[in-house]
């Protein structure tokens, strides 16, 4: 997934670039992200959690580590 990160922010930067003058610019922000965190149906392996969101079994009452 992380292999090919650098080619694949040369991608975003180029599609950002690539958007119609016209375009209101969050239009092109959102459509430019959804395509850069797009990975497929194969792309990512396994359920996927954003680290923030794990609480840690120490921690008190809403902790996030």
């Amino acid at each position: 997934m992380w292999g090919g990160f650098s080619t694949e922010v040369q991608k975003f930067r180029a599609s950002l670039f690539a958007a119609p003058a016209d375009e209101p610019t969050m239009q092109v922000q959102r459509r430019c992200v959804v395509a850069f965190n797009d990975y497929g149906a194969d792309g990512v392996p396994g359920p996927v959690r954003p680290a923030s969101r794990h609480v840690h079994p120490e921690s008190g009452p809403g902790a996030v580590r």
